[in-house]
């Protein structure tokens, strides 16, 4: 695979699935997550614009809960990507996961970023039993009216707008000195070694053309991966589409790709529900898990 194949593709989707430089796979599905807010909302609260650090994000959420009734930010505390939603704002705080095969967990940035949630919930600013809260019931509730902001792929807003529910899209936010990155995450397609190397390569190529790309981010509501897909006037005259694409070619990042990610997700996730369940401390449930992380970067 060289790089007349690779070179349609955004650089910030090859490099989600890139591991030691070397490229191991394409990208068949993407998104870039972003904060979508409620415009009627925020209207109703009396805020003008969305916030741009994580300080200004919990006095907004707050404001939202008390003067309009609604949950001022959605945060998943159940299943899938309850991990990913403590993680930007983790990032949002200058955290790490990791480094250097070391678990980071335990850093006053990793541990402020989870008490910062654990207080959000308590002062009211999310839904209430976040550890019952999945991505997808956070979804539903969103769109239709019922959430002020979440962070979530193009799909979200989509939705909303379908309801009547006006939106805007902005990055997610930072706190001061701490760059603004939005998150870029994949589903991928790899050819492993076989029999039949010919026929499957021909198979990728296809899978690879602008017309089946384009026809299947559009069916299923997907960021393109291709750039010559991305700059088709379906996508260009999108509000939805162009603000997440316009963030594409801006700071992102993604998650790590390392052997052994899911079981230091798993161990993230079981200390965030730790700690919003509040049977241990934002510093024990981290603490806890940060013995995980370490033990599933050992070689």
């Amino acid at each position: 695979m060289g790089s007349s194949f690779t070179k349609d593709f955004y650089p910030a989707t090859l490099a989600s699935i890139r591991y030691h430089h070397k490229q191991y796979s394409l990208s068949e599905a993407m998104s870039i997550r972003l904060l979508v807010y409620n415009k009627a909302l925020f209207a109703k609260a009396g805020l003008s614009k969305p916030p741009k650090t994580w300080m200004q994000l919990a006095a907004d959420a707050t404001k939202i809960h008390h003067l309009t009734g609604e949950s001022g930010y959605g945060l998943v505390g159940s299943q899938v990507e309850t991990s990913l939603d403590y993680w930007y704002t983790m990032w949002g705080f200058g955290g790490h996961t990791f480094r250097n095969n070391q678990g980071t967990l335990t850093s006053s940035s990793d541990v402020k970023a989870l008490q910062y949630l654990d207080n959000l919930i308590r002062s009211g600013g999310t839904e209430p039993n976040v550890t019952a809260s999945s991505r997808a019931s956070l979804e539903t509730q969103f769109a239709a009216g019922k959430i002020g902001m979440m962070i979530d792929g193009p799909w979200l807003p989509k939705e909303a707008l379908a309801n009547h529910i006006p939106v805007g899209i902005a990055s997610i936010p930072a706190q001061p000195g701490v760059p603004a990155q939005n998150p870029v995450i994949t589903d991928s397609m790899v050819m492993f070694k076989n029999s039949h190397p010919r026929a499957s390569w021909e198979f990728m190529k296809f899978m690879f053309t602008k017309s089946v790309r384009t026809d299947f981010d559009k069916t299923e509501g997907m960021i393109p991966v291709m750039q010559t897909v991305g700059q088709e006037s379906y996508f260009q005259k999108s509000p939805v589409f162009k603000s997440y694409l316009n963030a594409l070619n801006g700071p992102t990042r993604h998650e790590a790709l390392i052997p052994h990610f899911d079981a230091i997700s798993l161990a993230v996730t079981n200390a965030v529900e730790a700690a919003y369940s509040c049977s241990a401390s934002a510093h024990q449930a981290l603490s806890q898990a940060n013995a995980k992380v370490t033990s599933a970067l050992r070689p």
